[in-house]
């Protein structure tokens, strides 16, 4: 029997400082596979990642360097898509995510042996470079600038990570902002009529709240016809699956945009602040506005 469960969307902040190891979580949500998670899983899963070329995943961590005069930065000048360059206080400094990293600069680099460091499980190569042109910016040595100096670096090359339960509806909204990196819940090897899931399938309600054309009896009845139909459609999944044993990659079909999904979303301050800028605006649908002053609310802290 099917437990069709209503909920609503949230907003959590993923944060861990142990590198590779937010990146494995964002990609075991795709799977959700969490609770393979131990001390030293994300070796092993970042490693085949890496091997699989599914390197998406490699993306929700951000390494960022103060680099010496000698340093010539004009080819990641030119990919900035992958490459953030600013010049702080007089210092240059460069960032990127750790796939653009991995695909772009190899053993004779003076970046790799920091990378190597930080992520020796995908940076295997022996280095050629002794790496003295250029310093890691990490917490140690934010401590260490001015206040001002330290929210332009973190503006430009830091990178927060949260984690959003909404519909396929809002999901489908949100990678539209390509300067973000994205890891999905996937309805095609997530199987709903697994333990995992306890055999039932959570539906995002619309918000008719702020709808004034419709009289509460109206909404009532719009609430009513939405269940009814989400009822339906569940029954008929788990009737494929389960009883007609179609494989969950097909029987995802019939799912509608208002199944709730899980999605990470990782994005520089400044990527941020262009997405508010969209999407708290009242023009902005509901559910994305409500995600996206949830997310804003948790930066501001």
């Amino acid at each position: 029997m099917a437990y069709m469960n209503i909920v609503k969307p949230s907003v959590k902040e993923i944060v861990n400082k142990t590198p590779g190891k937010k990146m494995e979580f964002c990609g075991r949500v795709c799977y959700k596979s969490d609770s393979k998670i131990n001390d030293d899983s994300y070796v092993k899963f970042l490693r085949n990642i890496a091997k699989s070329g599914h390197t998406s995943v490699l993306e929700h961590e951000r390494v960022c360097f103060e680099v010496s005069s000698g340093v010539n930065l004009a080819s990641f000048a030119k990919s900035m898509k992958f490459f953030s360059v600013s010049d702080v206080a007089g210092k240059k400094f460069v960032s990127a995510n750790v796939r653009a990293w991995l695909e772009n600069v190899g053993s004779e680099s003076a970046f790799y042996p920091h990378l190597k460091s930080l992520y020796p499980f995908l940076f295997e190569d022996e280095c050629s470079s002794d790496g003295s042109s250029v310093k890691i910016v990490d917490e140690n040595y934010l401590s260490l600038v001015f206040a001002d100096e330290r929210k332009s670096i973190e503006y430009a090359h830091s990178a927060r990570t949260f984690q959003i339960t909404c519909s396929r509806a809002c999901t489908h909204q949100l990678v539209r902002h390509r300067a973000f990196s994205f890891s999905q819940q996937s309805q095609r090897y997530c199987n709903f009529s697994g333990d995992k899931f306890g055999h039932s399938i959570d539906f995002i309600m619309p918000v008719f709240d702020d709808v004034k054309e419709f009289s509460a009896e109206e909404k009532s009845k719009i609430e009513a016809r939405f269940k009814e139909s989400l009822e339906r459609i569940e029954s008929d999944y788990f009737d494929l699956v389960d009883n007609l044993k179609l494989r969950a990659e097909d029987a995802r079909a019939i799912l509608p945009n208002a199944a709730a999904s899980v999605i990470v979303m990782t994005g520089r301050p400044c990527d941020w602040e262009g997405f508010f800028a969209l999407r708290c605006d009242a023009h902005a649908q509901r559910e994305i506005r409500d995600v996206a002053f949830a997310i804003r609310d948790l930066l501001s802290k």
